[in-house]
């Protein structure tokens, strides 16, 4: 990848940071109503349409990883209030916020000046 590009991406990835984690913190809200069986129906649409923004822009910014962890969230969301699939959350949640906490991973890869791929 052009070193600009690469600049340009983790410069975004700092900007985007605030509101993706205020993305999480919703659901985060969400998955402690779902363990304890009080999540009313607006937090939960909210759990949903964050998760799939999440998804998103973490795509969109190169993290593969991370938009695959909130990807899986949102598919635990859109399946319902199971009460089993609860914990499963938490873990998905605990690492997506590890991989947001850390901001290191990144799918894209860099490319050198001559092309190839590092």
């Amino acid at each position: 990848m052009h070193e600009g590009v690469a600049s340009e991406l983790d410069g975004l990835w700092e900007r985007a940071r605030p509101v993706l984690a205020a993305r999480l913190d919703v659901i985060e809200r969400v998955v402690a109503a779902w363990r304890d069986e009080r999540c009313d129906d607006q937090l939960w649409r909210l759990g949903e349409q964050d998760a799939h923004r999440l998804a998103g822009s973490l795509a969109l910014l190169g993290r593969s990883l991370a938009s695959q962890l909130a990807t899986e969230l949102l598919r635990l969301l859109r399946a319902g209030r199971q009460p089993n699939r609860a914990k499963q959350a938490a873990v998905l949640l605990a690492s997506l916020r590890r991989e947001l906490d850390a901001g290191t991973e990144t799918s894209l890869p860099r490319r050198s000046a001559n092309g190839a791929t590092s």
